[in-house]
């Protein structure tokens, strides 16, 4: 249909006439001047014409754009719905949350202990001696001798005897786990000094069933490339 030279009336700019099309744009001649309108929705909400044959051709081409519009946000809701995720089980859950390691080796770089020591054995089977508490935590500064809760720290204090000590070790008490390693043959990686997991001991998340462990240590006033390997057997 030929809109131009078609009068039309505006809400506010009142009567007019439209001069041009071009595309889905429409050009009206008003008193004050030129307006464009996007046709044919300005004719659902500013302009509108005593033309009865255009009114319904225009109606149709409105509410044909309306369902066309329509159709678009349910095939974009729909896509939207088939592209969400499902809902994890609380299995997938446990097993997405727990972090999957290589088996990888580990080795222990354990604090010299003395205590059992003998012909035979490197020690690692008892509380140290004087002179490897003193170094451990006088010279050495190790993380666990040093710390408060400590029984060696306390006994360098004189807050306790030897003879307690020895008897807190001998009566399977932790002391620390050097002095335990060989007579209950288990090592560890150490217990948290700060933060929140303070006191607990520290994770192995690389190491699994199977995986190798090597037992290191170094005696004292010795370099870092003298340290040696501890054998099955307790000797180096």
């Amino acid at each position: 249909m030929d809109l131009i030279n078609m009068k039309v009336s505006h809400k506010i700019f009142g009567a007019g006439i439209i001069i041009d099309k071009v595309d889905s744009y429409i050009t009206v001649k008003f008193s004050e001047g030129e307006k464009k309108f996007g046709y044919p929705n300005a004719f659902d909400r500013y302009l509108s014409t005593e033309d009865t044959e255009f009114n319904n051709k225009v109606k149709e081409e409105i509410e044909a754009i309306k369902r066309l519009e329509e159709e678009k946000k349910e095939e974009s809701a729909r896509k939207e719905k088939e592209n969400l995720k499902v809902a994890p089980t609380k299995e997938e859950k446990k097993e997405r949350k727990a972090k999957i390691y290589p088996r990888e080796n580990i080795a222990f770089k354990c604090n010299y202990c003395d205590g059992g020591k003998s012909d035979k054995e490197i020690g690692f089977n008892g509380v140290c001696s004087d002179e490897i508490i003193k170094n451990n935590i006088e010279i050495e500064q190790r993380t666990w001798c040093s710390s408060k809760e400590s029984d060696c720290l306390s006994y360098l204090n004189g807050d306790i005897s030897r003879l307690e000590l020895d008897d807190i070790h001998n009566g399977g008490a932790y002391v620390y786990y050097e002095s335990q390693m060989l007579r209950e043959w288990k090592a560890m990686a150490g217990i948290v000094q700060r933060g929140e997991r303070a006191g607990q001991p520290m994770k192995l998340n690389k190491v699994q069933n199977n995986s190798l462990c090597v037992l290191t240590t170094r005696l004292p006033n010795t370099r870092e490339e003298d340290r040696f390997i501890i054998i099955g057997d307790g000797s180096f």
